[in-house]
């Protein structure tokens, strides 16, 4: 193909050069590489010795979600993706959300785990299921055995251009969806997070409506808690250390910036262009696959704020908030900061 289009076919990059019509090169198939696409790509893997009680290796969990205004039934097939862009498409999986013992989990892993080339190890696939009245059912898919960044899964239900899923009564008019998203857990290739700041637990807290310092636009969700003494707070400012490449604005001993907007005036305070990121790791975990958490963080550069530093707010050095502009996940689970 042109060199115009290999770009375009790259993330959509623009080649223009005078050549862009004439040069040409191979285009691989999903697994291969190299100028005459005769070198197959490596396998991905977790390398075993990163796992631990506190590194966790981060896999795709997926949400799909089919329901209907009166009830679900039919058959559709899952279109999986590997990780170097592969499509694989299951045999057909029945649904009735009338009948939960159709469209078990059990049927969901069975047909996935059944895709050629063993693309999808057997007993890799974490399932969980939820049905709402009769009307739908959410799957939870974790793909344990396929690291790495995985293309969104796609729902078929249709059968050329004849659909195969139905409302429960076959009652014209009524409508059917299916939602296939992530809540925030996607599969990684490389852990830019690897560094623990060591000495430093924390739990989370949602922000009230009385509880978000001065601006309401400042998008708070809620605020890190549990510090509980001036060395962990000077433990995790410095493992935040600075966020926008500038030193001007670094403070304390420990070198750090607040990543927050303060005016002159100090009537407000609100999260400024360059915040901290942290990823969140659950000091308690069943598996090697439980989920870590990525937050945009910055300090408060105010006075303390009750209900969030615990039996310390009196002691202002560490008594000072570190605001999340993310909801936070739960308000008793106990992390690790990375």
């Amino acid at each position: 193909e042109h060199i115009e289009t290999l770009a375009g076919n790259d993330y959509e990059n623009v080649y223009a050069i005078w050549d862009s019509g004439m040069t040409m090169g191979c285009s691989c198939d999903a697994g291969y590489t190299g100028p005459n696409c005769a070198v197959k790509e490596c396998k991905y893997g977790i390398d075993p010795l990163y796992l631990d009680d506190d590194a966790t290796a981060r896999m795709t969990e997926t949400f799909i979600d089919i329901g209907g205004t009166n009830g679900v039934e039919g058959t559709y097939a899952i279109k999986f993706y590997d990780v170097f862009g592969e499509d694989y498409s299951t045999a057909p999986i029945k649904i009735s959300t009338a009948n939960t013992g159709v469209g078990t989990c059990s049927e969901l892993t069975t047909a996935l785990e059944a895709l050629p080339n063993t693309v999808i190890p057997s007993s890799s696939v974490y399932c969980s299921m939820s049905q709402y009245s009769t009307l739908g059912t959410t799957y939870a898919l974790t793909f344990t055995g396929n690291p790495g960044i995985l293309k969104e899964l796609e729902v078929d239900y249709y059968d050329g251009g004849r659909p195969t899923l139905f409302n429960q009564w076959g009652y014209a008019g009524l409508n059917i969806s299916s939602m296939v998203y992530t809540k925030g857990v996607p599969g990684a290739d490389v852990d830019y997070f690897a560094t623990k700041c060591e000495g430093v637990k924390v739990k989370t807290k949602f922000a009230g409506d009385q509880q978000v310092p001065y601006n309401p636009s400042a998008n708070i969700w809620g605020a890190l808690r549990d510090i509980d003494s001036t060395t962990e707070y000077s433990q995790l400012a410095k493992c935040l250390g600075d966020s926008d490449g500038s030193v001007d604005n670094n403070v304390d001993t420990t070198d750090w910036d607040y990543g927050s907007y303060l005016p002159a005036d100090r009537s407000y305070e609100k999260m400024g262009g360059n915040p901290h990121i942290v990823k969140l790791v659950p000091t308690t975990m069943t598996d090697y696959y439980a989920p870590a958490y990525y937050h945009l963080v910055w300090g408060s550069q105010l006075e303390t704020y009750n209900n969030y530093t615990g039996t310390y707010e009196g002691n202002p050095e560490y008594g000072k908030v570190f605001w999340l502009a993310s909801p936070p996940v739960s308000e008793t689970d106990e992390y690790h900061v990375y």
